[in-house]
């Protein structure tokens, strides 16, 4: 196990021996910025749970990067200003667009994104290749940011393809694709 100090020596982070993580931050009133809070000094403000790093296995999973990484199988592909974070997000029209994975032979695999549809548009994931295809449930979210996902388990070590599909119009961003059966944090 290994800990990180601050300079007034407060344990800021911890990692354990399996990788595990988690962080605190302190306030950082001092005699110099305070008169009455005094007591404030070094006061745990906030403190993260214990969690696994999550590998990101995607290249651009947030659109900052234009759009590359990312092929138009069908319809159009472009990015788009109303995003659930940063400046952009992935804007899907009438199609789906694919980023390609390596994958090994057994383990199970879950592709997430944070997805939005307007009414009288749907959206889904989809992931085929390597693996039995998915294809995950078609959902319109009346113009709310929802994260949705999909499990699949690869059946040789090769490729898998991951989608993002959209019938109308679609955004999608923070994809992700981790190992195991459920969506973690997003790892940007």
């Amino acid at each position: 196990m290994s800990e990180e100090l601050n300079m007034d020596m407060d344990i800021v982070s911890v990692v354990d021996d399996d990788g595990n993580a988690m962080y605190s931050a302190y306030s950082n009133m001092t005699p110099e910025n305070t008169t009455d809070n005094y007591y404030l000094r070094n006061k745990l403000m906030v403190q993260s749970d214990l969690q696994s790093t999550v590998i990101n296995y995607l290249d651009n999973i947030n659109a900052e990067q234009s759009t590359s990484g990312w092929t138009a199988e069908s319809g159009t592909l472009s990015t788009d200003s109303d995003e659930f974070i940063g400046y952009n997000s992935f804007k899907v029209i009438d199609g789906k667009a694919y980023q390609k994975v390596p994958v090994t032979k057994g383990r199970e695999y879950t592709f997430s994104s944070y997805i939005k549809a307007n009414a009288g548009n749907s959206a889904h994931l989809e992931a085929s290749g390597s693996c039995e295809t998915v294809i995950g449930e078609s959902i319109v979210t009346d113009g709310e940011w929802e994260r949705h996902s999909i499990t699949f388990k690869a059946n040789k070590t090769d490729y898998v393809y991951v989608y993002m599909c959209a019938t109308g119009t679609a955004l999608f961003d923070l994809l992700q694709v981790e190992d195991g059966p459920a969506a973690n944090r997003v790892n940007l």
